[in-house]
């Protein structure tokens, strides 16, 4: 079972977030999606799948045991939900995710999405580094701790054979 403590992390707050897959030079981001509050969303997503996306509810599904890392994006303005939703498109047209969710905009959201000073603003939010990321330890990561556990025992227990003599 993977150990998904790492979303206790996450902060509750609005955001644009990324559900990245893959790992080094094959990472790439899966899906890009809003949130009200990011950690409840993405325990839907990963813990609770109950989402349509990984359900297998959409067109496309999200697999989340391939989800190897989250990163999310905050402003001050996120908490009004046009503008989350003009910025999830404008996210989502600079990284190119694989997956997207294709909402309906609110009037307002697509008038946002005209503006040529918002939309700076957000291109340089999402062209920077993501406010936070948060790594999900894979089943490589854990067998290569197993190992290292594995070759640590082994030298505690030549130490002691050592000192039984």
């Amino acid at each position: 079972m993977r150990d998904f403590t790492p979303l206790n992390d996450l902060p509750m707050v609005p955001a644009v977030y990324a559900l990245c897959s893959g790992t080094k030079r094959s990472k790439h981001i899966a899906y890009i999606d809003i949130a009200s509050v990011l950690r409840r969303r993405v325990r839907q997503h990963l813990l609770q799948r109950n989402s349509s996306v990984s359900t297998g509810t959409s067109a496309v599904s999200l697999m989340p045991e391939h989800v190897t890392e989250i990163w999310w994006w905050e402003h001050k303005a996120f908490s009004v939900e046009s503008v989350l939703q003009a910025a999830e498109q404008i996210a989502s047209e600079l990284l190119n995710p694989t997956l997207r969710t294709g909402g309906n905009l609110e009037n307002s959201a697509d008038k946002m999405l005209r503006n040529k000073r918002f939309r700076k603003g957000m291109e340089l939010l999402f062209t920077g580094e993501p406010t936070g990321t948060i790594e999900l330890p894979t089943l490589s990561d854990a067998m290569s701790r197993i190992r290292s556990l594995e070759a640590a025992v082994e030298k505690l227990q030549q130490q002691i054979d050592k000192m039984n003599g």
